[in-house]
């Protein structure tokens, strides 16, 4: 029972994003940025389906100085294709953050991440990364 109104907002908030959100190809926004507090390894770069919530920004000063943990993670960056998300500015305490929503991304709308930058020292992997798509 308790877990029922998680349900159906977890199902509101997909059906949402699927059925009125912007594919990346059709908005004015191609390139998306969401920091982690701590440093991970990624075992796949290409075609990646998020399968929770991805709360992202359009601006990278956003995601580098709001979530990376006083700068300890990274800040990785995204783009697509056909993958839909959907403005989340208008809800938002913060409207400068220009907040995006991704949500359980199909097999035929993936993301891809393009860069990942160190939010410590600013070394960015793009080149690394452009490389391991070409064998992905």
């Amino acid at each position: 029972q308790d877990h029922n109104e998680f349900y159906y907002l977890g199902k509101f908030l997909k059906e949402s994003v699927h059925r009125f959100g912007t594919s990346i190809k059709d908005g004015k926004i191609s390139t998306f940025y969401h920091g982690i507090g701590e440093p991970l390894l990624f075992r796949k770069y290409n075609n990646i389906c998020i399968n929770c919530p991805l709360s992202t920004s359009s601006s990278y000063k956003v995601a580098e100085g709001i979530f990376t943990n006083n700068n300890n993670g990274m800040v990785i960056v995204f783009t697509g294709y056909n993958t839909k998300y959907m403005s989340l500015s208008w809800l938002s305490d913060f409207p400068n953050e220009k907040e995006y929503l991704f949500i359980q991304n199909k097999v035929n709308y993936p993301l891809q991440i393009i860069n990942i930058i160190n939010a410590r020292n600013g070394i960015q992997h793009r080149s690394i990364l452009e490389e391991l798509n070409e064998y992905d």
